[in-house]
């Protein structure tokens, strides 16, 4: 009797450990997806195709990015890009590192980190920035598409405007860090305004 009740609690917990070990492969996995999501929406921002960067947002989309009014969507973000690579503005380096996601029904949390580096029309050096975002992708089909992103530079402009000036910059600014980062998008877009928008 000892001998098979021994054997049993064996076998669960055998069974609790592959159940625990499939469970944070298939997170693994996930991971992969959604970092293999990121790599192509980098591409296509470099190469200045928004299009294809637009086939990765839901037609329902909300974006919320840093110092600039919400977006509200397919349309909005797409008139946003458009707007920026008409300017001139170009993103020359981006990379986005899927830090964590989590699965709900069907969609996925992401957590994540950017760098970015931007040339601003008529600014002679390029805008660096870095710092955090949040995804939110819902499944659709075999696919992933943004419903919901938001993120904001981990540089303070108040403090890096403080440095720019005891440098002896004009007005605190220093062309070289986006320390006064006006809400970049994901493909480096400087909005037209700062006013807030109330949701």
């Amino acid at each position: 009797m000892k001998m098979m009740t021994k054997s049993l609690m064996f076998a669960i917990l055998m069974l609790a450990s592959v159940a625990m070990i499939a469970q944070k492969s298939d997170k693994g996995e996930l991971k992969d997806i959604i970092q293999d999501y990121n790599n192509k929406m980098v591409g296509a921002t470099l190469n200045g195709d928004y299009g294809k960067l637009m086939t990765y947002y839901d037609e329902k989309v909300i974006s919320m990015p840093n110092y600039n009014p919400m977006m509200r969507g397919l349309d909005e973000v797409m008139a946003h890009q458009q707007e920026s690579a008409a300017k001139g503005n170009k993103v020359t380096a981006m990379k986005l590192t899927t830090k964590k996601v989590s699965e709900k029904g069907d969609v996925v949390i992401e957590i994540g980190s950017y760098t970015i580096t931007v040339e601003i029309a008529g600014m002679a050096e390029p805008m660096s920035d870095k710092g955090k975002y949040m995804t939110i992708w819902r499944k659709t089909g075999k696919d992933y598409r943004i419903l919901y992103e938001m993120w904001n530079t981990d540089i303070n402009p108040m403090s890096a405007s403080k440095k720019g000036s005891a440098k002896g910059a004009p007005d605190g600014k220093k062309g070289s860090d986006l320390q006064n980062d006006k809400g970049k998008t994901r493909s480096g877009k400087k909005p037209a305004s700062t006013k807030k928008e109330e949701i």
